[in-house]
């Protein structure tokens, strides 16, 4: 438990220097953009800091996974219990960081207010940070985190290929979908699904990303509840 401890402790101080770097380099960019725009500055240092902060943590939980998940079934805990207790310490991680978004939010907008009176602040970075968008964002990350880890337990570093290949076919592959969507290119099953998900709104976006959600714990739940204990 001293050792699971003393892995988190290092985790929790490498996420604080990323968030920090972060914020201070978007906060470098905000001004820079604010100088050339002359009417107007972007909140970037806590945009940075969010998306950076997020995939950081994800990182640093992948990376103790394994070591963590063997340790805990070695001194007696049953699988169930482990993931009921990565939920809870993972959701803990990502709810400490709420306040943290608002605060530096709320730092930021003082500052431009100070150094750029003149200039409106842009950007939607509020919105994103009210819990009905946040919160979901965290749930699925956890997921997403359970999915991956327990595919690393299995496969290995063909996992970490997999995850490489559907990066890079979503970020190639996606924008390409919905520009030929927007032009009428796609067939007209997916024309019609691609409408009614836009159209459909929250409720629909929520239904869809819970059931993703939902594969995702099952198929990882599958796979780590047969896992066998490495050293």
């Amino acid at each position: 438990m001293v050792k699971v401890m003393k892995i988190e402790e290092k985790s929790v101080k490498a996420l604080a220097t990323a968030l920090g770097i972060s914020y201070l380099l978007g906060l470098v960019i905000g001004c820079v953009q604010a100088k050339m725009a002359s009417s107007y500055y972007i909140p970037v240092g806590t945009g940075m800091a969010l998306v950076i902060s997020l995939i950081f943590q994800a990182a640093l939980t992948l990376s103790v996974f394994a070591r963590n998940f063997n340790l805990a079934v070695s001194m007696g805990r049953t699988r169930r219990e482990i993931i009921g207790g990565y939920w809870g310490l993972a959701m803990a991680e990502l709810l400490a960081l709420f306040p943290v978004f608002w605060i530096l939010y709320g730092i930021e907008r003082l500052l431009a207010g100070i150094f750029f009176p003149a200039q409106a602040v842009r950007g939607d970075i509020q919105m994103l940070l009210q819990p009905k968008i946040l919160l979901p964002v965290m749930a699925g990350i956890w997921c997403l985190e359970l999915f991956v880890g327990a595919m690393t337990m299995k496969y290995g570093a063909k996992a970490w290929w997999g995850v490489w290949a559907v990066w890079m076919v979503s970020c190639v592959g996606l924008p390409n979908l919905l520009m030929r969507g927007e032009q009428g290119m796609l067939p007209a099953g997916l024309q019609t699904a691609g409408r009614l998900f836009v159209k459909g709104g929250p409720a629909v976006w929520i239904t869809c990303g819970a059931a993703v959600m939902a594969v995702l714990v099952a198929a990882a739940w599958k796979i780590l509840k047969k896992q066998q204990v490495t050293a």
